[in-house]
Parts: structure tokens; C-alpha cells; sequence
């Protein structure tokens, strides 16, 4: 079931410079095991003061550098419109993103109002395996229709956040053969809630305090395709999606010493554990202690702060990874209450006038080994190392 055919994409693709008067293209690449090096070119409008840009993303993946025998050389293509619609209103913004990458194609549209209110149309599916051969994908899709409301503000010292989410779809997978039709799919109805609340303050001129609590639950009579489930450890499948150097077995975030020691914020965001590990209700905890150190006044680096944490989720009766019964009652069993403990450093920087956090974090503490990020025959280790980019707590 691939709505957007190949043929479609290209001729959307070629169409779209001319369309929306993007600049001169920029080399793109990216690796990973399946297609090898990928090659290609970004072209993107500038941004208005109305606020729309437009990024078209075209690439070939060539099977360089595969260490596979068999490698798959496609067509990669992507385009992103933001705002545009013209709408007088300047607090809504608009979003759509049509897709083919690395064996996943999708397509969704966004409307929300700031900070406030939005809602979204999406679809995605795997139409080809052989770039995720591992347990957080299998083979179908997803059509969904995400409803959220987030609210910001002031109680005292506290800055806070509170969003709610519900999300009602139809999931899809293992294809057969039809009856009256070439192929035919096992469909299944199912609905997400997720809350999620954070605040900060200062505790004193350098050190601040931030606490995030969230909960989440999926609402389904099976159990939901595994990428769609709740990840404990961070980002979803799906979040990841945009990140070249994530999406696919192989890629350079995920592949030999770097396996288990990037973190990208999300889910659960028990930084110490593994990605793989899912659940289908996930209540979590995070407390974060930061104190600055060091203010360079450089253009890369303006910040140096050191950070104490500890992450704390009990999860649901469906733990583990992959997404059926069988494959979860094979692997180790998972405590139902996981906690993790480290620190670490923190850097702000600013690169061609965009600002950005990243981390370098030690979760030395682990209360279930075998699921760690890495070093799973220790609770306690000095080597469990992380990486990331953006906060864990915004």
C-alpha cells in the first residue's frame, strides 16, 4: 500500500524549484547499510516575514560503502512546505511534508495555532524492509489524526508547560495475498493519549531546577505495530524520521561504537536505557539540577553548565522490545519500574545565527542492566556515555 509512487514523487520533485523559486542547491549526503552513500542536493526558499519556507530534498542512494552484498539504489526524495497558505492570522502556522526515504514514504498536514492549539493529518508506512531490519519496525503503517492543546506560564518561580494530546488512527500490516484484490492487510482501529507537564526555576544566580512529568497510554485490541508503541528511552521511530543519521540500520548515530550512545530526547527520556525498550503505558519522571560554569563570549560556544539528573518511568504489562506478544515473552524479562541516575555537561552554542544545546551525559546508574544502553552486565559504570543535541527538558 504506497500512495506516493516513485513516479509521483519525481515529477513533484522536478516540478518544485521552479515552483516555489527556491536558491541554489546545497550538496546532501547521507550513509547507511542498505543504500550505501546516498547523494544529493537540498534546495530551499528563504524565509518571508509572512514566515513560509519550502526545503525539496532530492538524493540517489548509490550502494558505495555498503558492507552488504545486496544494496537497494532508489530514488530519495522529500518536500516541505511551511505556511503555505496565506492565512491573515500570524500566530497559525501551517505544515506539509510529502516523503520516500529510506524505505519509508509518508505524507501529513498540520495546522496549529502558537503555542496554543493544533491538530494534524498523517500518514506513514514501510515499503521496504530491507532499510529497517530491526525490532522498533516491522512491515505497515499508520494513518493517524493527532489533536493537541499545550498551555505556557508563571506560578510563582515556576515557568511552566502542559500539553495533552489525543490521537486517533488505523494501523495496517502484514500484507498477503487478496482475494479480489492483489494484496489485502490485517487493519486494527486504535487511539493514544499522552500528557505531559514541565517547570523550571532558579534556585539561585547560576543553578537552575527543571522537572518534567509525563504519561502516556495506547488503546488497542492488539498490540500496535512497533513503531508505534511508547519508547522509554527517548524519540519514537516516527520522531526520528527527519534525522538522516538515525532513520536507517547502519547510519552513523547507530552503527558500531556509536550504537547505544546517542540520545535523542523523547518518549520516556530514561536517557540510561536502550533504545529499543518500549511499553504500551509509560509514566515517567525527569528532574534535572543545572549550574553554569563557564560563559564564553565566543560565537560557537556561549555557554558551559554541568547537570545532575535522574529519570525515574514505571511501564505497562506489554514491555520490551519489538511489537507482539511472542517476540516480547522471548527476550528478557523488563522490571516494571526502571530508574536511572548520572550527570554531565551542557553546552549552548549559535552556528549561522541558529542556537542549539548539546549533551554529554554519564547515566553511571541503572536499576536493570540487561536493558541499558550499553555496559548491560553493570548497574553502575563509568562508561555508559551519551550524546545528544537539543534539551531533555524543555
Amino acid at each position: 500500500m504506497t500512495i506516493l509512487s516513485t513516479r509521483f514523487l519525481l515529477i513533484a520533485a522536478l516540478c518544485a524549484p521552479a515552483t516555489l523559486g527556491a536558491q541554489r542547491p546545497f550538496p546532501d549526503a547521507w550513509y547507511n547499510d542498505a543504500g550505501g552513500l546516498t547523494l544529493g542536493v537540498r534546495l530551499r526558499t528563504p524565509l518571508t516575514e509572512r514566515g513560509d519556507r519550502h526545503t525539496l530534498r532530492l538524493g540517489w542512494s548509490t550502494g558505495l560503502l555498503s558492507p552488504r552484498d545486496s544494496t537497494v539504489k532508489t530514488l530519495q526524495v522529500s518536500l516541505t512546505l511551511e505556511n503555505p497558505f496565506r492565512i491573515q492570522r500570524l500566530d497559525l502556522t501551517q505544515r506539509i511534508d510529502l516523503f520516500r526515504l529510506d524505505g519509508r514514504s509518508g505524507a501529513s498536514i498540520s495546522i496549529a495555532q502558537r503555542d496554543r492549539v493544533g491538530a494534524a493529518l498523517r500518514w506513514v508506512a514501510v515499503h521496504d524492509d530491507r532499510f529497517v531490519l530491526n525490532p522498533n519496525w516491522e512491515v505497515g503503517g499508520t494513518i493517524e489524526l493527532p489533536v493537541w492543546v499545550e498551555r505556557h506560564g508563571t506560578i510563582g518561580a515556576w515557568q511552566t508547560r502542559a500539553r495533552g494530546t489525543v490521537t486517533g488512527g488505523v494501523e495496517y500490516r502484514r500484507p498477503g495475498d487478496g482475494i479480489t484484490t492483489r494484496t489485502r492487510y490485517d487493519l486494527q482501529p486504535w487511539g493514544k493519549l499522552a500528557l505531559e507537564a514541565t517547570v523550571h526555576r532558579t534556585l539561585s544566580g547560576n543553578v537552575a531546577l527543571a522537572v518534567r512529568g509525563a504519561h502516556a497510554s495506547l488503546f488497542s485490541a492488539d498490540p500496535l505495530l512497533p513503531q508505534r508503541r511508547l519508547f522509554v528511552a527517548g524519540a519514537d521511530p516516527y520522531e526520528q524520521l527527519a534525522n538522516p543519521f538515525l532513520r536507517a540500520d547502519g547510519a552513523p548515530l547507530v552503527r558500531g561504537e556509536m550504537a547505544g550512545h546517542w540520545h535523542e530526547a523523547g518518549g520516556g527520556n530514561l536517557r540510561g536505557f536502550a533504545p529499543s525498550l518500549s511499553t504500551n503505558h509509560l509514566t515517567s519522571l525527569n528532574v534535572e539540577v543545572v549550574a553554569t560554569i563557564l560563559q564564553p563570549k565566543t560565537p560557537l560556544l556561549s555557554r558551559i553548565a554541568i547537570v545532575a539528573f535522574g529519570d525515574a518511568a514505571r511501564l505497562g504489562g506489554e514491555r520490551g522490545a519489538g511489537g507482539d506478544g511472542t517476540s516480547l515473552a522471548l527476550l528478557l524479562p523488563v522490571r516494571r519500574m526502571l530508574v536511572d541516575a548520572g550527570a554531565g555537561l551542557r553546552f549552548s552554542h549559535r552556528f549561522f545565527g541558529v542556537a542549539f544545546e548539546s549533551r554529554l551525559e554519564l547515566p553511571f546508574y541503572v536499576n536493570d542492566s540487561p536493558w541499558a544502553a550499553s555496559e548491560q552486565a553493570e548497574r553502575v559504570s563509568a562508561k555508559r556515555w551519551l550524546i545528544g543535541i537539543a534539551p531533555v527538558i524543555r
